[in-house]
């Protein structure tokens, strides 16, 4: 009786020992997912009908390429996983090659906080044709293969910031509607990079050290919502270079080095569209270059939809044209200061700016 009783509790102290080191077993019938053993420390998940693939506690290369050639019932996941919080340590992969899966595609590729530096060109070309979706955030990234981009007919969402890629190469495809380079320090691209990419929508290019934007570089981009180009090195907006097809619903131009724009830099906004200029270094407001922007927009005015915020704006007769102008004043967010004068843009006297600049051009030209 003692002897059996100890068979018993050692059985118990072995199934609880395994059940620490593994996820338990799926439930009876659920054989969509690999046994848990053979996978571990990845995780099967099912939902409906999709299976995921979580591997965030994965430990190097071999141990994740091992998992992918290990016995996998279904070879066609929704979506791959590997994410961590920036306040846990790394996860310790460094490559991806199409060896690292096997026969396994995805739809969407989700990877995060890893030491993740190098995607082979063919890595996912057993998901070409499912590939919706690829994140890989904060990682050590110097190159990705763009070129892929024309084979996945269903990819509309692709973000690759915090990585230190250093080239971009141009965009082909017909289905991408997401664009998220941001925080790729000196991140070099074409004056084309983005002509055969029709149907872009989002295109976040902050924190790139952007020094200039080419004349006619998004008029090829109909659908385009939302460009940001903020926190750069931009110092000159040239004509044409901003150019619209008025959709878009926001423009951040914000914390660059703009002290020049000129006429026809910045057209084709609608109305409702937001501008975002401040941390900039602008000094003057001038009516050729500027007026054509707010009447642009004006349409159906709505108010705070340009902000200039920390410029350094001169308030002469130079802004009469913008202070004696309603409509203009309401689409002009508050916080536009006037260094010069040490106000305020929306506290500028107008009354006194028309009585003396009107009667300086009247003698002017008489």
């Amino acid at each position: 009786m003692v002897y059996t009783t100890l068979l018993v509790v050692a059985a118990t102290l072995l199934a609880g020992a395994a059940s620490d080191k593994y996820p338990a077993p799926s439930p009876l019938g659920a054989t969509y997912c690999p046994e848990p053993a053979d996978i571990y420390p990845c995780v099967c998940k099912e939902e409906d009908i999709h299976i995921d693939m979580d591997c965030s506690e994965i430990q190097d290369n071999d141990q994740l390429q091992r998992i992918f050639h290990s016995s996998i019932p279904f070879d066609t996941y929704r979506d791959f996983i590997i994410m961590k919080n920036t306040t846990e340590e790394r996860v310790q992969i460094s490559y991806l090659t199409k060896e690292t899966f096997a026969n396994v595609s995805f739809s969407s590729i989700f990877i995060s906080h890893t030491t993740l530096d190098y995607i082979s060109s063919d890595a996912f070309e057993n998901s070409y044709s499912r590939l919706e979706t690829v994140i890989i955030t904060d990682s050590f990234l110097t190159t990705f293969p763009f070129d892929m981009l024309s084979s996945c007919p269903l990819l509309t969402d692709i973000r690759l910031f915090r990585n230190s890629i250093n080239h971009m190469a141009d965009i082909h495809s017909d289905s991408l509607k997401y664009l998220h380079m941001s925080y790729n320090p000196n991140l070099q691209y074409s004056d084309e990079a983005f002509i055969d990419a029709p149907a872009l929508e989002y295109l976040i290019l902050n924190d790139i050290d952007l020094k200039h934007v080419a004349r006619n570089a998004f008029t090829d981009l109909p659908p385009l919502k939302y460009l940001d180009l903020s926190h750069n090195l931009l110092q000159t907006l040239y004509e044409g270079s901003l150019t619209f097809d008025k959709t878009l619903d926001q423009l951040k131009l914000d914390s660059n080095q703009i002290n020049i724009v000129q006429a026809n830099s910045i057209s084709g906004l609608k109305a409702g569209t937001f501008l975002w200029m401040q941390h900039n270094y602008i000094t003057d407001l001038e009516e050729e270059v500027w007026q054509p922007i707010f009447e642009s927009v004006n349409d159906n005015p709505e108010n705070n939809l340009f902000v200039f915020d920390d410029n350094p704006l001169t308030c002469q007769c130079n802004i009469l044209w913008l202070v004696q102008n309603d409509t203009y004043m309401d689409t002009m967010a508050l916080e536009a200061y006037c260094e010069d004068t040490d106000q305020f843009l929306e506290f500028v006297d107008v009354a006194f700016l028309q009585e003396n600049c009107l009667r300086r051009e009247y003698f002017w030209f008489s």
